[in-house]
């Protein structure tokens, strides 16, 4: 590990994360090689960025080719790229509309936005939202209180209203947290990734969770 790097890192970054002792210089398919050569398996795939490996030759040529294009332009705009996308998006999965954004955080922040607009425009004053309790959805700060782990923490109070937990694999609490004969926000990650891989996918609890009687919707 190169110690002068770490040293700046402690000056000059926010500690947020725990880095583990290793600095990578470079990558390839779904190794990574670190400033001493050492090769590593990437099982994170970059954190889900990398999935068709690292510098895969036609990611590469089509970064550089864009790049040598048009780098960025700002959603104020048109952009061919940013339609045709949308279309495919839109065409190959479920329809509707498509919202581009930078981070599951910002997907996230999103669809509670609309869940309350949704919400509000059916005479519903104070929606609420259900999330699965064992890791963080993500780390901005009305995301985070989705996860009683952070939402509860004194440095982030006073928690927001209307953000409560269940247990990860509890149908029956989740049905409670619901209410029968309400509609509230119900926030599944189908498999959760922080600190292990927990697939939810085929548990009892989606099962449970699609009757209609629980009532599980956007609202």
């Amino acid at each position: 590990m190169n110690e002068a790097l770490r040293a700046d890192e402690a000056r000059y970054v926010m500690q947020t994360y725990k880095r583990g002792g290793v600095d990578f210089v470079r990558g390839e398919g779904a190794l990574l090689i670190d400033g001493e050569g050492r090769q590593y398996i990437d099982f994170l795939a970059g954190i889900s960025v990398a999935s068709v490996g690292h510098c895969h030759p036609r990611v590469v040529q089509a970064i550089r080719e864009q790049a040598g294009q048009l780098l960025h332009v700002s959603n104020l705009f048109y952009t061919a790229p940013m339609v045709e996308l949308a279309k495919r998006l839109s065409e190959s999965s479920l329809g509707g509309k498509v919202f581009f954004c930078n981070s599951g955080t910002e997907a996230n922040e999103c669809a509670i936005k609309i869940a309350r607009k949704h919400a509000r425009g059916r005479g519903v004053e104070k929606p609420g939202n259900r999330s699965l309790r064992r890791r963080l959805p993500r780390s901005q700060l009305r995301c985070a209180f989705c996860h009683p782990g952070l939402g509860c923490k004194l440095d982030f109070a006073p928690m927001l209203p209307g953000f409560r937990s269940v247990p990860f694999d509890d149908a029956s609490a989740l049905r409670e947290a619901i209410g029968r004969g309400h509609r509230r926000r119900v926030l599944i990650e189908p498999i959760q990734g922080e600190a292990g891989v927990f697939p939810l996918l085929g548990r009892p609890l989606l099962a449970a969770s699609a009757r209609p009687a629980t009532k599980v919707g956007p609202c």
